[in-house]
């Protein structure tokens, strides 16, 4: 089982799309090997970027010590690809 961080969500997390978040928290807990880590709500800050955002926070960070890391940004309902605007938006 994944080491999870934090080791439980608290009672804030309720709602629609945080509702998604918590069905991938309860999966990578259940489901990936002792070797990963999975940071949930993890909050950064670079003060030393200039001009640009210093500040952000990612759903997930996914860090194992062999394959790297990957970051996950879950979004509740359905999405889809808006060519014309090279990007992606939510339906519902």
């Amino acid at each position: 089982m994944a080491r999870i961080h934090p080791s439980q969500l608290t009672d804030a997390f309720t709602g629609f799309t945080v509702a998604a978040e918590r069905a991938v928290y309860d999966k990578a807990a259940r489901e990936l090997p002792d070797e990963f880590h999975v940071f949930h709500d993890f909050k950064w800050d670079n003060p030393g970027l200039a001009d640009s955002k210093t500040r952000g926070q990612i759903d997930f960070v996914i860090a194992h010590p062999e394959f790297g890391f990957i970051t996950l940004e879950v979004k509740g309902g359905r999405c889809r690809y808006e060519p014309d605007l090279r990007g992606w938006s939510t339906i519902d």
